[in-house]
């Protein structure tokens, strides 16, 4: 008969069921939540890499150095308010002959939480994107342009 009152004694129990299970969830929902953010800023880093690249593709007629200027600073205009949470952004230009290189690298800060075991020793995430363009001139721009109306022109 005491054994039977201690079975069906159940005071208490939610409160320790609830007090494993809720810090879990709660990391969770804050681990999607980061990646969220991450995943977000590594789109906006790759929409601002590309057209960064293009409207630098666009002024082929410019010199290398004057091109890495202009980039440099579509960059700063397209990323600006748009990131959440980065640390640091570092752009690198690259001007080749036909190809205009936009490499931009951000870090984002690994919460507590996530970085238990100390897998990233400086609690730092890398996020580096990489985009190019065809640099165009004027010239061909418009004979490509001629070309095709041609083509379409012949029906």
């Amino acid at each position: 008969m005491h054994i039977r009152k201690l079975i069906d004694n159940n005071k208490g129990l939610f409160s320790i069921e609830a007090a494993m299970i809720i810090p879990m969830i709660i990391a969770v929902i804050m681990l999607l939540i980061w990646l969220s953010i991450f995943f977000y800023n590594r789109s906006v880093l790759s929409e601002v890499a590309s057209r960064a690249a293009i409207c630098g593709s666009q002024n082929a007629e410019l010199e290398n150095t004057e091109i890495v200027d202009y980039v440099t600073d579509k960059v700063i205009e397209l990323s600006d308010n748009k990131l959440i949470f980065l640390d640091s952004l570092s752009c690198e230009v690259t001007v080749e002959a036909n190809q205009i290189k936009v490499n931009l690298t951000g870090s984002m800060s690994i919460p507590p939480f996530i970085n238990l075991f100390n897998l990233y020793e400086n609690n730092l995430f890398e996020i580096s994107i990489t985009e190019s363009a065809t640099r165009l001139k004027n010239s061909m721009f418009i004979r490509t342009v001629y070309r095709l109306s041609n083509l379409t022109n012949k029906d």
